[in-house]
């Protein structure tokens, strides 16, 4: 399951269109129903407080998430829906122009 299909699943859930032969080729991947679960969870909790969407509860959210599945996708989905997307993950990692190496008893002990 990638990102795009997350998205997907998550506008699926919010009520928005979505592409109808996209959403079943999502939905053909176990990992799908667990992400619908996920964010059944996060919209029942988020009902139940009562609370309307204030300052900061992205970033409580958020860290609530984490909690919840490591964060990876889970903080991406959320900094898509309150606007703050990340940037783009097109960018690499800088090349290894040397390796440093310590030695146990010699460069620490």
């Amino acid at each position: 399951m990638n990102d795009t299909d997350r998205e997907l699943l998550s506008a699926f859930f919010d009520g928005e269109p979505v592409d109808a032969a996209a959403l079943a080729a999502a939905l053909e991947n176990e990992a799908a129903i667990e992400t619908l679960r996920g964010f059944a969870r996060l919209h029942a909790e988020v009902a139940s407080s009562g609370l309307a969407p204030r300052p900061g509860w992205v970033q409580a959210t958020r860290a609530k998430l984490v909690d919840l599945d490591g964060g990876s996708w889970w903080a991406r989905w959320v900094a898509v829906r309150s606007q703050t997307a990340p940037a783009p993950a097109t960018e690499r990692p800088p090349t290894v122009t040397r390796t440093i190496a310590f030695e146990l008893g010699k460069d620490w002990k």
